[in-house]
């Protein structure tokens, strides 16, 4: 999936200008049944929508909400809708010659209609995952208990996950802002802090710079890298100097009301390898103290479970950033697939939540959320 949208995100906005009047000449012969009415009105209907969905993604970075490609995602969509309108055309005719009845008004007027409809209906969905849903910031309150710790209060522990920043928006501004209200004690960072279309833009690089700047927790903030998104010289411009304890495969012991929890990081290199290096990492603390685990992919479950984790923080899997109704993620990138596609997760003693993140998939992906917000999540752990 990584290589298709590196080999479409920059196709150019020709392409789907260049196949779009040879699709209208095909809808055209399949309402043949009024080539000169009902042929040409459905294609007039399919290229306005066709011209709407190209101003849509091109108002995009005009109001300084995405920055993506337009040339792949509107061809993606456009031939989504030219399927549409071939299949209503198709149904549409099988019950007109079923039934001869239906007077020559409904003949020229009912399947256009039914067309119209669903191309406004895909417009708006477009609208909300394009304009809406990305920028709606939700906070997932989550209670963990524990037997090691003895707490007189809950560790507020807020997890900011796959940020993806192109520019600073008005959702990273949310999230600071939500950050700053909730006050946890403690920040983890789990991966992809750049949009992988802009690692190497320097004006990427000073505003999320400027955003893990602004992120404050009286008892510290800590953070994981991924493997493509996050190469060591990005990682090195992003956080040094800054008040940001960067977890590359080590541990960091925090004193908090008095107890110590252990924060286990691990970078995100190689599955195989990562789970060495958590294993080894697992064996150097006593077996009964508390382990927060940071690791970008839900993939090392496995290892964390046999290891006693406690608590195992990942994203990566943006909760498949596109969710049909009944059946979730389309797509997770994880080794897992969508057995760990979101949420909260028990395997023996070890509790892991994968983040749905803040940010969208970069190169020829559109940028789009769908019944899949982006989130904070924050953690009250508490003694049991």
């Amino acid at each position: 999936m990584m290589m298709l949208f590196l080999v479409f995100a920059k196709l150019p906005i020709i392409v789907p200008l260049f196949f779009m009047p040879i699709l209208c000449i095909i809808i055209a012969f399949f309402w043949k049944k009024d080539i000169l009415s009902s042929g040409l009105w459905a294609s007039i209907i399919f290229s306005l929508f066709f011209f709407i969905d190209l101003i849509l993604l091109m108002l995009l970075p005009k109001l300084k909400l995405s920055y993506g490609p337009v040339g792949f995602p509107l061809l993606g969509i456009t031939l989504v809708k030219f399927i549409l309108t071939v299949f209503i055309a198709v149904i549409f005719n099988i019950i007109i010659a079923l039934n001869k009845k239906t007077t020559k008004i409904n003949k020229k007027y009912i399947g256009l209609i039914i067309l119209a409809f669903f191309n406004c209906f895909i417009l708006s969905l477009e609208t909300y995952g394009l304009y809406i849903e990305p920028f709606k910031v939700e906070v997932s309150n989550l209670k963990i208990a524990t037997k090691k710790l003895k707490l007189d209060r809950p560790i507020k522990i807020a997890q900011i996950s796959d940020l993806h920043i192109e520019r600073t928006t008005k959702r990273e501004l949310r999230v600071l802002n939500k950050i700053k209200e909730i006050n946890p004690d403690i920040i983890v960072l789990t991966g992809d802090y750049l949009n992988i279309s802009f690692t190497h833009d320097p004006q990427t690089l000073i505003q999320t710079r400027e955003f893990l700047m602004n992120l404050k927790a009286p008892f510290g903030v800590y953070a994981v890298t991924s493997d493509i998104v996050d190469p060591d010289e990005t990682v090195d411009i992003l956080f040094s100097g800054l008040n940001i304890e960067v977890l590359e495969d080590k541990i960091y012991p925090v004193k908090i009301y008095g107890n110590i929890i252990y924060i286990i990081g691990v970078s995100n290199i190689d599955s195989l390898l990562d789970k060495l290096t958590l294993l080894s990492l697992v064996n150097k603390l006593p077996d009964e103290s508390y382990k927060l685990f940071l690791y970008h992919t839900p993939d090392l479950i496995e290892a964390a479970a046999a290891s006693k984790i406690d608590l195992y923080l990942a994203g990566h899997t943006h909760g498949g950033q596109i969710r049909l109704p009944f059946y979730g993620a389309l797509i997770t990138c994880s080794t897992f697939k969508k057995k760990y596609e979101q949420g909260l997760f028990e395997i023996l003693d070890t509790k892991m939540y994968v983040s749905r993140g803040l940010g969208m998939e970069g190169q020829g992906a559109p940028r789009v959320r769908f019944l899949c917000p982006p989130e904070i999540a924050i953690f009250d752990i508490k003694s049991e």
